[in-house]
């Protein structure tokens, strides 16, 4: 087994070097799909994708893939691992953006479909949404996870019409920002955890549906029913007055601007109410939480003066850092990460081309 992983791991430093070299030059970046020892270089994220065996690892250079449709089909089961999403932790390689450059907003959408099941994306950052494909004849599909990447909206409904219930189940999102919405359509089973979360809630019922360790950026609800939450930040008063929050959801060790729940909330624990974010009481360092936003140069830990400190579930944090698995600094993917490399523009006078790439090993 230990073997195995070796191989695996020089298989994929030596493809990494490889695309290195060709990037440094000016060539298109590569793809790399690798099923076991077998590694396939492609020049299109697509055809990757298309040509790609049920159970493949597809890696997925740092800079910008574009794709040849706004939304790129997966119907098996595939790891789509980018470089990572924030600009400081790929200097080495360049954050990977998956855009559609046909169209103006270049937005382009990732569409898992049957066949898809417990297929991963990770490491990314996705111009447009991520969603499950549904039509009435479709089977469910379940065990998908979205891990620290940067997407605009999680659509459990690729329709776009509004029904009450999807295609989708047992869908994990972790240590993700959100830039916009999440839209449950029904889902049975979802956990979103140690992520930020800056648009709406909506059609989202029932307690496997669990909401953990989170920064609410905005808090807007629509029909959010017997919906678990813990150990999350709000980060400006709940519910907005526009909102409709449903009945009889479960608030345990929360922090909240507001000073208290309005009617028809199912559990109330140790939620800590009235907390101020425009003094920068809570985090290390963000401006005014009045008008909260991400920015990958703020710094969202907790101060060591936060009444969140140690408050949450088992005596964690609450928020991001918090929790069974706390948010990882930067993001980073589990794939082995490219700290830095030099290249040289020319070979020296013995015709050597000097190369020298720091790759940095992942526990977790």
């Amino acid at each position: 087994m230990i073997i195995n992983q070796i191989r695996l791991m020089k298989t994929f430093i030596l493809s990494i070097i490889y695309i290195c070299i060709f990037t440094s030059i000016g060539a298109q970046p590569q793809i790399i799909v690798q099923t076991g020892e077998d590694a396939t270089l492609y020049n299109s994220l697509n055809e990757a994708v298309t040509q790609a065996p049920d159970g493949a690892t597809i890696y997925l250079p740092g800079g910008d893939i574009p794709i040849d449709e706004k939304r790129l089909i997966i119907n098996r089961k595939l790891h789509l691992i980018g470089a990572g999403h924030y600009p400081m932790y790929t200097q080495g390689t360049g954050r990977t953006v998956i855009f559609y450059p046909a169209i103006q907003s270049q937005e382009a959408d990732i569409v898992f479909a049957p066949g898809s099941d417990n297929s991963i994306v990770e490491g990314i950052y996705l111009t447009g949404q991520i969603s499950v494909a549904y039509e009435d004849h479709y089977p469910e599909i379940t065990g998908i996870q979205i891990l620290r990447s940067n997407v605009e909206t999680l659509d459990f409904n690729s329709k776009f019409v509004n029904v009450d219930f999807t295609k989708a189940n047992k869908i994990l999102a972790k240590e993700c920002v959100i830039r916009d919405d999440i839209r449950g359509a029904g889902i049975e089973q979802l956990l979103v955890m140690n992520s930020f979360i800056h648009g709406e809630l909506s059609d989202l019922k029932g307690q496997k549906i669990v909401f953990e360790n989170n920064i609410m950026l905005v808090g807007l609800y629509n029909e959010v029913t017997e919906v678990v939450f813990n150990n999350n930040i709000f980060g400006r008063p709940f519910p907005s007055p526009s909102s409709n929050i449903g009945i009889n959801n479960h608030f345990r060790h929360n922090m909240l601007a507001l000073s208290q729940f309005p009617c028809c909330i199912g559990t109330n624990e140790n939620n800590i109410f009235n907390v101020s974010y425009d003094d920068q009481f809570v985090f290390v360092n963000t401006p005014s939480f009045s008008s909260p936003v991400f920015n990958y140069f703020f710094d969202f830990h907790l101060k060591d003066s936060s009444v969140g400190k140690g408050t949450g579930l088992n005596g964690t944090d609450i928020g991001i850092y918090g929790g069974v698995a706390p948010y990882k600094e930067g993001a980073v993917p589990s794939n082995p990460h490219i700290v830095s490399k030099y290249i040289s523009p020319q070979t020296d006078a013995n015709g050597n081309l000097k190369i020298d790439i720091t790759v940095e090993a992942q526990k977790n």
